[in-house]
């Protein structure tokens, strides 16, 4: 299978990244010494590459540029973090670049990509039908995003129910009486009067 232009690009820009030479080596401190006022004198020749004048390039050229510094930029992130780096996920605004539009659409924190469609909005089926390829996801009904979960809030404490005391009647007073309850005297009704008083 031939390769795309882009691909190869892509190898070509890597092999040219990896062939440069480091400039921290030890054999060439006493070399940049030296070319240091030559570099000051001519601009743009050898100096700053940001003093370099900057030169169109084609769609194809960025495409394989940016992929090739996408390659180069996660292995430099995965000799960072080590065996953690496997865990993250690329950045959905920036595609590796670091950086955003100011044109750019904003991303959606209300929402989230369908993974049972994976975002494309309908799923395939095994249908011989070339109506019925595919059908609409029943996830996020064609839309291929799904809101995002939202956060059950934490459980309430249980609140201990206060039942007040029952009246107690006492035959001795012929009278209702509350029980002390929480430090609080009993409550004694005042006396009935007696039957036959005038």
């Amino acid at each position: 299978m031939a390769k795309s232009k882009i691909a190869e690009m892509v190898e070509e820009e890597a092999l040219r990244a990896e062939a440069e030479p480091d400039d921290d080596t030890d054999d060439d401190d006493d070399d940049d010494a030296g070319d240091d006022a030559g570099d000051q004198g001519a601009e743009g020749e050898q100096g700053d590459p940001a003093a370099a004048e900057w030169e169109p390039l084609s769609v194809e050229e960025i495409a394989a540029k940016i992929e090739a510094e996408g390659i180069r930029h996660s292995a430099a992130l995965a000799a960072i973090f080590g065996p953690d780096y496997e865990h993250y996920e690329a950045c959905p605004l920036c595609h590796m670049l670091g950086v955003v539009a100011p044109e750019s659409p904003v991303l959606d924190g209300m929402t989230t990509r369908c993974e049972t469609c994976r975002g494309w909005g309908v799923l395939i089926t095994e249908a011989a039908v070339l109506e019925h390829k595919q059908r609409q996801c029943p996830e996020c009904l064609g839309n291929g995003y799904v809101p995002k979960p939202v956060a059950p809030p934490p459980p309430m404490e249980a609140v201990p129910a206060v039942v007040p005391p029952m009246p107690v009647y006492d035959p001795m007073t012929n009278s209702w009486r509350v029980p002390e309850a929480n430090g609080t005297p009993a409550y004694v009704p005042p006396a009935p009067p007696a039957v036959g008083a005038a």
